[in-house]
């Protein structure tokens, strides 16, 4: 039973997972990660969240511009918990656990393995977990780039400081990159702990409610968001 779910949930939720990531490729106008990061670097406006700089631009262009960057907004943030929702769905975190179900099927295929067997199956699914919310902070929510370039630079600073104040730390430090990682683990950190209170909060759905979510709902946004989006490029 365990099984049959996993798959029937893997073959459903993929569909919308992929088809927003998609999205954000179609922003950025490429599939390059690093210049999908680049491309939200500066004000957190540029994130692709918030629609990618559309509001930034869209108020010296007329008022066509703005409502299409208003548009864009909501479209990126529908785009966003769309990719957290698929993503959960995905690596089996509650309230889509429905492989697992400790309440129906007593954890499902878990119950077959013991000792390091089962301990891999844990440190696989919440490997999964930083995975997707790694690809979340970088298509999403800018990358190894802050909310405020000043804070940058303050941060790139201090790093800067403290590997003059410690000579023996020079050839090992290189305070972009150190600030770098520092978001992109702060980020990633944040979306594995909302994950986390997730799975404190919610029950999880039924099957049958679990496969009409993903079938009646999501696919169909998924595909008018995509649309949305590939018309509001071009206006904003």
């Amino acid at each position: 039973m365990g099984g049959l779910r996993s798959a029937a949930q893997a073959i459903s939720y993929e569909i919308p997972l992929v088809l927003s990531i998609v999205a954000i490729c179609l922003l950025a106008g490429t599939l390059d990660v690093v210049a999908i990061a680049r491309e939200q670097q500066g004000n957190f406006l540029n994130w692709y969240v918030f629609g990618g700089g559309a509001l930034l631009s869209a108020f010296s262009k007329g008022p066509v511009a703005i409502v299409a960057a208003v548009g864009m907004l909501i479209c990126c943030l529908l785009l966003f918990f769309m990719y957290i929702t698929t993503a959960c769905a995905e690596v089996n975190r509650i309230p889509f656990d429905l492989p697992e179900a400790e309440s129906e099927l007593v954890s499902g295929f878990n119950t077959e393995y013991s000792g390091i067997k089962f301990a891999i199956f844990f440190l696989a699914e919440f490997t999964n977990l930083f995975v997707v919310s790694g690809i979340a902070a970088t298509l999403f929510l800018g990358g190894t780039y802050g909310p405020i370039p000043a804070l940058d630079t303050a941060l790139i600073g201090a790093v800067a400081g403290l590997e003059q104040a410690v000579p023996w730390l020079q050839p090992f430090i290189n305070p972009v990159t150190v600030v770098g990682a520092f978001w992109v683990l702060f980020k990633t950190y944040s979306l594995v702990i909302f994950a986390i209170l997730v799975r404190g909060t919610l029950p999880r759905f039924r099957i049958d409610q679990l496969m009409d979510f993903g079938w009646k709902r999501l696919i169909p946004l998924s595909l008018i968001l995509l649309i949305a989006v590939t018309y509001l490029k071009e206006l904003v």
